[in-house]
């Protein structure tokens, strides 16, 4: 660790930094020490693995399997329900906050690793696509660039309700903790995305060049983001299930394994690399055994799993502890380390099994 890093720093003040280790640390982790590397993007050794976490508009999710063209995803309820009695992600996703404007936070539909490369899917373009058809299909005018009040009840209600037809929640006993599952229908989705790029090229090719988001080429680029999309898709529906890790643990159980998982954290997107998981009972939640642990982590992060070597599912992330629960102004080092202590869910303790909830929702053959 570079001392310089952190003179006048505010995360020096914080009790779960690990270059604290006074005050609180110690209630939380008392481990001697830990590992951690970020691996590179083109670094090729556990990439089947790296590639099972997907992030979505307001966080991560674990590839569970994919089964007659859906795929079933583990994540933090919060995860689901990013906003209280705003509904699932999908659909605060396509709700306008201010003028024409979406949630800046909530704007890429997915992004995912494939080819040792980050991609993503845009869903700015996506809801500017859907949303110029219905106005077209229903005889209205198209919004101004600098609208400020861009809303028709009608046409608020189908853009908010449109994803319904591509997600949807299974019956999922969660155990009263942070956990959640959702399924993802890949194979409708982009059949009904390919006919809509259809619509506008058969029909609208002067329309695109009138429309801000999708003129100067941004049209254009989303088709080509789109057929790369559908490539992964090809490929992580192929993937053997994701096996969990049967593993029981208890309060101030440690775990020195290897430990990885993709984080995606805003604009930080690491390869977690680590070793060296404190468990403990969570003071919050006491039923929860909790899996403390040190990586690049971060917004956006919430959900990710965290795998064994051999490719199980060890736990998944769930929060960083801070004190005032302020994760926004973050100090990372120069490996890309979270000074933060991070968080995860144990989801098999002799208090409760997630392991076999889980399982019962895998998907089969319809």
């Amino acid at each position: 660790m570079n001392n310089n890093l952190v003179d006048n720093v505010n995360a020096k003040a914080n009790y779960y930094s690990y270059f604290n280790p006074a005050n609180k640390l110690g209630d939380y982790y008392s481990l001697p020490y830990f590992g951690f590397k970020s691996d590179s993007l083109e670094e090729k050794r556990y990439a089947n693995i790296f590639t099972r976490n997907i992030r979505f508009a307001p966080g991560t999710a674990v590839f569970l399997n994919a089964n007659s063209g859906k795929a079933a995803f583990l994540t933090n309820r919060h995860v689901l329900y990013p906003y209280h009695n705003g509904g699932p992600f999908w659909k605060v996703m396509n709700t306008k906050i201010t003028g024409n404007s979406l949630n800046a936070s909530l704007q890429k539909f997915l992004q995912y690793y494939d080819d040792f490369k980050i991609k993503e899917l845009d869903n700015r373009i996506l809801f500017h696509l859907w949303e110029t058809k219905w106005l077209k299909d229903n005889g209205k005018e198209l919004f101004p660039v600098d609208c400020r009040e861009c809303k028709i009840k009608e046409l608020t209600d189908y853009m908010q309700n449109l994803y319904n037809n591509f997600f949807e929640v299974p019956n999922f006993d969660n155990q009263g903790l942070d956990v959640a599952v959702f399924y993802f229908n890949y194979s409708k989705f982009i059949s009904e995305t390919e006919s809509l790029i259809k619509y506008f090229q058969t029909n609208h090719q002067d329309l695109i060049k009138t429309i801000h988001t999708l003129a100067n080429g941004k049209f254009e680029k989303f088709i080509s983001n789109f057929n790369e999309f559908k490539k992964y898709w090809e490929k992580i529906s192929k993937l053997k299930p994701t096996k969990i890790s049967e593993q029981s643990w208890d309060d101030e159980d440690f775990d020195y394994t290897t430990k990885i998982g993709m984080f995606w954290a805003n604009n930080l997107i690491s390869k977690n690399v680590f070793k060296g998981v404190n468990f403990r009972r969570n003071p919050q939640t006491p039923k929860q055994i909790s899996a403390n642990f040190f990586a690049s982590n971060g917004p956006g992060a919430s959900g990710s799993g965290i795998f064994n070597a051999d490719g199980t599912l060890a736990f998944i992330n769930g929060s960083i502890l801070t004190i005032n629960g302020n994760v926004r102004s973050l100090f990372y080092d120069q490996f890309g380390l979270t000074s933060h202590m991070s968080s995860g869910i144990a989801l098999k303790t002799n208090r409760y099994n997630l392991v076999d909830q889980i399982n019962k929702v895998y998907l089969k053959k319809e």
